[in-house]
């Protein structure tokens, strides 16, 4: 009787352990871990200074944008993070780098752009919008 017992105790435990993780699998699908990386480049053929994207979307969460600055372009980047009371902004770089910017946003609506020069007045930015 004890030997069954025990059996029965150890097959809920088991039992209730993969529904604990099925729940958290579910919990982890339908809201999401709230961690977007996003790619983006600075186009080598500028003059004038562009990214290779005017627009990204991510979801609410750290938010983590790899940038690349070709080796073929002419001059150093970077990309900055800004707007709903956040500004964060990767370092510098020359072409032919990579770098990246992390910033924990909530939804709504930023811009991202580069620090460098007059590169943002000449139209070097874009929208992120975070639902």
């Amino acid at each position: 009787m004890r030997k069954f017992l025990g059996a029965s105790l150890a097959a809920t435990a088991l039992a209730a352990a993969a529904v604990i993780a099925l729940i958290v699998v579910l919990v982890v699908l339908l809201v999401g871990s709230g961690d977007t990386t996003l790619k983006l480049a600075a186009r080598p053929e500028a003059p004038p200074p562009r990214f290779d994207k005017s627009s990204l979307t991510a979801d609410a969460g750290d938010v983590k944008i790899d940038f690349t600055n070709p080796a073929g372009a002419q001059m150093p980047h970077n990309v900055v993070i800004e707007g709903n009371g956040v500004k964060e902004a990767s370092p510098v770089i020359q072409p032919g780098n990579n770098t990246s910017v992390t910033a924990d946003l909530d939804e709504g609506t930023y811009t991202f752009y580069c620090a460098v020069g007059q590169h943002r007045a000449n139209g070097m930015e874009g929208t992120l919008v975070v639902k």
